[in-house]
């Protein structure tokens, strides 16, 4: 026998000694506690990316289904404001919460996704993107009036 194979045998015919971790417990129960951390997070995959193949195909078709409504809501404020109150609703969380079913989604995909584009191309060769609805605006008058000040330096003696 060479000596690597002797000293190996010699030290697991010891008795083992696991060595305290730095908040006192054993390594045994941080062994258990990476144990119990691996199984949670076994169980968080199969719940966020399924189980099985069928299952996984089905959550990657809903991802795919909710990023393309999210990308549809980014032209939410390049489209002509007419389109705007017909097409879309307040945000696409809102949509998600409201329409939660996958066919409703992509159903709504499908009908509105080339209005969409096309009310965004208008509102872009007309000049009318990021407009808002008259109750959106500040309600102050930047014009100014006869008995305004134009300025706060515009009484005040030149020395």
């Amino acid at each position: 026998m060479d000596k690597f194979t002797v000293y190996s045998w010699s030290t697991l015919k010891q008795p083992i000694t696991l060595p305290k971790s730095h908040s006192g417990r054993s390594g045994l129960e941080d062994c258990f506690l990476l144990d119990q951390w691996i199984k949670l997070w076994h169980l968080r995959n199969i719940q966020r990316h399924g189980a099985d193949m069928q299952r996984q195909n089905q959550i990657r078709g809903q991802q795919a289904l909710h990023s393309k409504l999210r990308k549809l809501h980014t032209y939410r404020h390049r489209v002509c404001p007419a389109d705007l109150v017909v097409l879309f609703h307040p945000s696409a969380d809102h949509h998600l919460t409201l329409h939660s079913s996958l066919d409703a989604i992509e159903t709504w995909i499908a009908t509105n996704k080339e209005a969409i584009k096309a009310s965004a191309s208008q509102a872009q060769r007309l000049g009318i993107t990021r407009n808002r609805t008259l109750d959106k605006y500040p309600a102050f008058n930047p014009i100014l009036q006869d008995n305004q000040q134009a300025s706060q330096t515009a009484d005040v003696p030149v020395l």
